[in-house]
């Protein structure tokens, strides 16, 4: 019986290693299949139970012949050989998976961690083993099978996690593994901890590496963070905050490793460090060795759930130093605010006393010029720095005038007409004035490009342009006047000399008319442009501006200042009804489309009325200097002694009065004054029925729509890009007497 028991005992040793005894008492399958949950084990692999024909055959061979049939083992050693058929197959799994990790190159450092925590747990069941074998005289099946329960239970767990996890790394790993500790066997969550442990070891050594140096240490691609290359055309700022790294979130090892509210702030903290040494140049800075040490003790795992504490306090104290750093080196190292504030004033038309001498320039230089020929860019530049030099704008710092360039909206053909080679020929003339080629840009620092980038761009570029026109009609509009005087002036004259009045003559009356009328609506058009350039300056440009810099003063992030100057440049744009009001209302969404559609429509009218005032003033001033020249010949004929010859025709010429009784042109003024009031009074009806969701000459408003809000410091506040109340002043300003609401209601005009 002894030797019968000491030999199956031998068979077990060899099988509880994965290997096969001399009588080969595993019946073998394919050994790559997967196995399955463990009580279908022995069925499904063919293991055999105990009452097989195949263990019982092993067994009885392993005893001499004459032992044949006088086997003294009962059923409780045939549970003991079942039982290490088992374990040995659930060891070679194990191994298994094991071999093909740290053979593959294609695993990452979390799954060979994993296999290597795992090799040390079948480290320990071999030490196991051995001391069994060294105890075999000793030992009796019964015992081995009570010895085997613990490590056979443990050799299941493992068994099950290499099979669910053996298509997994990085981060899925991690937290596939962490469900595992969900269990009510605290054997199983120990054991499921330690391994968890050691294999989330290397995550936490990336995320070290990534929070305190800004270093992405993942050649195998298992954190969460992933770099992207940098084109060459791509401003090294923008591309390191904006788009060098993003957050890939089927990464992420789950709330066990770390909890979700931790994961963007561990990303900004990387992302800002590595902005520190890449883009502020700045390599000598770092977090100091306290703060290092306390990452290094919390960024590891812990079975404790609620036990983050020191890892989000040590998280949120990186952000804060590293972000108030940044803030620090943009402020005083980039100078952001002087570069915001050049914009604003440059950009945004907010020094005035620059822009009125630049108007006086360009018109005295180059406001008599049809098309490009004979406007160089040279020529705009000296004018632009003659404008700089007399005003207020020459106080800024000389590195932020070097920043402002001239340029002119040439396209390719605009060279061939530059030369005036095929005016006439195969092109059509060009008739562009300097007004609309003149452009001035702003050039921010490199550092800076990641907040000013080519979307922001973009949009002061397009807010300049409007701008900058409605400032080109004022200054038109307000420089026509002389003009109007010398005209009125010299009709005077010629009355005077012929004995004329407006009692007397239809003609004059006609001309004086004309006049009388062109000044109204001159005034008229002055009265608009000066209340929505007022309602730009001040409610639009001002106000932003106000809000934008309290958000950069309240900013404890780079993202804030971003969203602070994103959010300013498109409170702008709506505000000056130069894009669409976002809203989730459509009627409102349609509304600020269209009254976008009719001021641009009434800058237009505008636009003609000033062409048509200096094409006539031109024309009838030069008949006037005609008609003046004429009478001073006649004069000194007269005065020599000689007859005024053509003194009659002379006064017949001027009795046209220089073409102001033309009844064309008093036709055309009519066409442009009834266009500008039906478009004034449709964009007071728009207005109104966004403002109070009724009609213009309504007197019964509605709920007004409440204004969007946003978040400061968790405080809600309205935002300055909801425009209610700015529009509701600009509709005030523009019909401040209830001239147009008159002219609506009684003339259906």
């Amino acid at each position: 019986w002894k030797d019968e028991e000491s030999a199956v005992l031998r068979e077990c040793l060899f099988i509880l290693q994965g290997v096969d005894g001399d009588e080969r008492m595993i019946w073998k399958t394919t050994e790559d299949r997967n196995m399955l949950h463990p009580q279908h084990l022995l069925a499904e692999e063919e293991l055999v139970s105990t009452s097989s024909q195949v263990l019982e055959k092993n067994i009885t061979s392993v005893l001499p012949a004459s032992w044949l049939g006088e086997s003294r083992l009962g059923s409780g050693a045939m549970d003991a050989l079942s039982l290490c058929a088992e374990a040995g197959w659930l060891y070679r799994r194990v191994q298994l998976y094991i071999i093909s990790v740290q053979g593959s190159t294609a695993s990452g450092s979390i799954a060979r961690a994993f296999a290597c925590a795992l090799s040390k747990e079948l480290k320990d069941y071999l030490q196991l083993l051995a001391e069994l074998e060294q105890e075999i005289d000793r030992l009796h099946l019964r015992q081995l099978r009570v010895q085997l329960r613990v490590p056979l239970k443990r050799l299941q767990t493992l068994a099950i996690l290499t099979d669910s996890l053996q298509f997994l790394t990085g981060g899925p790993l991690l937290a596939a593994l962490h469900e595992h500790v969900r269990s009510g066997d605290p054997r199983h969550v120990d054991l499921v901890n330690g391994l968890l442990h050691a294999a989330s070891k290397p995550w936490f050594q990336m995320l070290h590496h990534w929070t305190t140096e800004g270093i992405l240490s993942d050649p195998a691609g298992e954190f969460f963070v992933v770099e992207k290359d940098q084109s060459q055309e791509t401003n090294l700022a923008q591309f390191a905050w904006n788009d060098g790294f993003v957050l890939d979130k089927s990464k992420l090892p789950g709330t066990g490793i770390m909890d979700d509210d931790l994961v963007e702030p561990a990303f900004r903290v990387g992302k800002g460090v590595n902005f520190v040494r890449r883009c502020l140049m700045d390599g000598e800075w770092s977090f100091g060795d306290d703060l290092i040490d306390r990452a290094r003790e919390a960024f590891c795992f812990s079975p404790d759930a609620d036990d983050s504490s020191n890892f989000r306090s040590t998280l949120t104290e990186a952000m804060r130093i590293v972000h108030s750093h940044i803030l620090d080196s943009l402020h005083s190292g980039e100078e952001l605010m002087t570069h915001l504030y050049a914009l604003k004033q440059f950009m945004l038309l907010g020094q005035g006393d620059f822009f009125s001498a630049l108007m006086e320039g360009l018109s005295s230089e180059l406001g008599d010029k049809v098309g490009v020929a004979g406007i160089y860019k040279h020529t705009v530049t000296s004018i632009v720095e003659s404008a700089l030099r007399s005003t207020n704008a020459n106080d800024f710092p000389q590195h932020v005038l070097e920043r402002l360039t001239t340029d002119l909206l040439l396209g390719a053909q605009d060279y061939e007409y530059a030369f005036g080679s095929t005016i006439g020929s195969k092109h059509e003339k060009d008739t562009r004035r300097i007004w609309e080629l003149f452009a001035i840009n702003y050039s921010v620092p490199e550092q800076l490009k990641f907040i000013v980038d080519e979307s922001a761009k973009d949009d002061y570029a397009q807010i300049f342009r409007s701008l900058f026109s409605l400032k080109t009609i004022e200054h038109k509009l307000n420089s026509t006047w002389r003009s109007s005087a010398t005209l009125q002036h010299a009709l005077q004259v010629v009355a005077q000399q012929n004995g004329l009045s407006v009692t007397t003559s239809s003609s004059l009356a006609q001309s004086m008319a004309l006049l009388r009328r062109i000044a109204m609506t001159r005034q008229a058009m002055v009265h608009f442009v000066v209340n929505y350039k007022s309602y730009l300056m001040f409610d639009v440009l001002e106000g932003g501006w106000k809000h934008l810099v309290l958000d950069i003063q309240e900013a404890e992030t780079l993202d804030d200042i971003v969203a602070a100057h994103s959010l300013y440049l498109r409170g702008i744009v709506q505000k000056s009804l130069l894009g669409s009001e976002q809203s989730d209302d459509g009627s409102i969404l349609l509304g600020y489309s269209r009254l976008g559609e009719l001021i641009g429509e009434l800058m237009e009218l505008c636009q003609n009325f000033c062409d048509y005032q200096e094409l006539f003033f031109k024309e009838s001033l030069e008949a006037a200097d005609r008609a003046k020249q004429k009478r001073r010949l006649a004069r000194d004929r007269a005065d020599r002694g000689n007859w005024s010859v053509g003194a009659e025709e002379e006064v017949a010429e001027e009795t046209n009065f220089f073409g102001l009784s033309d009844s064309s042109k008093h036709d055309e003024l009519a066409t442009l004054v009834a266009a500008f009031h039906d478009k004034i009074g449709e964009l007071l009806v728009a207005s109104d029925g966004i403002l109070n969701g009724a009609s213009f000459a309504s007197k019964t408003p509605k709920a007004t729509p409440a204004p969007i809000e946003r978040k400061r410091n968790g405080q809600v506040r309205s935002s300055d890009a909801s425009n209610m109340d700015s529009l509701r002043f600009l509709v005030f300003q523009l019909d401040q007497n209830n001239f147009y609401e008159y002219n609506h209601r009684f003339t259906g005009s």
